[in-house]
This record gives structure tokens, C-alpha cells and sequence, in this order.
């Protein structure tokens, strides 16, 4: 039998680079020790999918709620406008088909009286200003058939005493029907 030779430590040497460079980049990188990585070089897309899978863990308790922060400045007027000037409406009210009112400032029923006589007139007096303007808008509901029939008419100063309003009125509202008929029905007034 013959006898088996033990290599040389050249030809293990020369074997061992004949491996590496014949098996490709697999083998070389199993031969790279930690020694050998410069710290930060290595990137998450450098780990495959079932690696980085293994290396995460169950998420842990959600941890205590943190202190508030500081309360923000607060912003400027931007897109919602600066306040526009106070209005010069100095009373207003909604009064209903026989005189009584409601929702108001500085109109009180006693300020409004309705002539027996007379449908559709509202004398407005004892008014605490002097109303220089008044706008009028009706209410609804509107009677049957007359939703835009009805038309508001103010008066201001002192009516013509034919009409059945006190001494001293100071405002005059009349409602008639597009055919010229007076009718009684609810309005709110809006002086200035």
C-alpha cells in the first residue's frame, strides 16, 4: 500500500485560495469577521427579509403619557377678517298679526298699539330714541296663496291722525295684499 503524503502548508495555502476564488462572493463573506466592518457601513437593504424579520421583537407596553406641551401663540385674524364696526340698529322686533311682541330691544308691547278699526296698521310709540330708519320683513307662515302678495310699508315721524294711531306715534306700519287690501300679519322691524 502506498503511502498517502501530508500537503504542504504552501499547497493548503494555494488550495484555500483556489476555493475562495472559485465559490464567489458566498463563501468570502462568510469568511468576514465583525473585526473586519467598519461600524455604520452595513444598511438595513444589506440584510435580507427573513434576517431582519428574526431580529424583531414583540412590541413592548405602550410607555406613560408625556407632559402637555406649551400652549401655542395665537394666530392672527387671516382668512376669517378683522370685526367689522358695531351696527347702528338701536331696536328691533318681531311682532305678531295682533300687536304682541317678541325677541326684541327696546320694543315692548306697550310700545305697540293696533287701531280696532283699522287691519293691517301697527302704531309704534313711547319709543325711548328717535328711529331714523326702519326696515320691515315679514314672517311666516304667509296665508294661503299670498307667500310674495304681501307688502310692508313704514312710515316714520308722525302719521296722519286718520289712520287710528295715538298722539305721539312715532313709526307706522301698514301690510297690504298685492290687490291694495290691508292684511294683518306678523313682521319683525329693525330700527336705526
Amino acid at each position: 500500500m502506498k503511502k498517502v503524503r501530508k500537503p504542504s502548508p504552501s499547497m493548503i495555502v494555494a488550495l484555500t485560495a483556489l476555493v475562495l476564488a472559485t465559490s464567489g462572493s458566498a463563501v468570502a463573506a462568510s469568511l468576514i469577521t465583525s473585526a473586519q466592518i467598519k461600524n455604520g457601513t452595513i444598511q438595513l437593504s444589506d440584510i435580507n427579509s427573513k434576517a431582519r424579520k428574526s431580529l424583531q421583537g414583540k412590541t413592548g407596553p405602550q410607555g406613560p403619557r408625556g407632559p402637555a406641551g406649551a400652549n401655542g401663540t395665537n394666530g392672527t385674524n387671516g382668512t376669517n377678517g378683522t370685526n367689522g364696526a358695531p351696527g347702528t340698529a338701536v331696536a328691533y322686533a318681531t311682532v305678531n298679526s295682533t300687536g304682541g311682541v317678541s325677541q326684541a330691544l327696546n320694543v315692548t308691547t306697550a310700545n305697540v298699539s293696533k287701531p280696532a278699526t283699522s287691519t293691517g296698521f301697527y302704531c309704534f310709540s313711547g319709543l325711548s330714541f328717535t328711529p331714523h330708519n326702519a326696515q320691515v320683513t315679514l314672517v311666516e307662515p304667509f296665508p294661503v296663496g299670498e307667500t310674495l302678495a304681501l307688502a310692508p310699508r313704514v312710515v316714520l315721524g308722525t302719521p296722519n291722525a286718520g289712520f287710528g294711531c295715538p298722539t305721539g306715534t312715532q313709526a307706522l306700519v301698514t301690510i297690504r295684499k298685492d290687490a291694495g287690501a290691508l292684511e294683518d300679519h306678523p313682521f319683525s322691524i329693525l330700527f336705526n
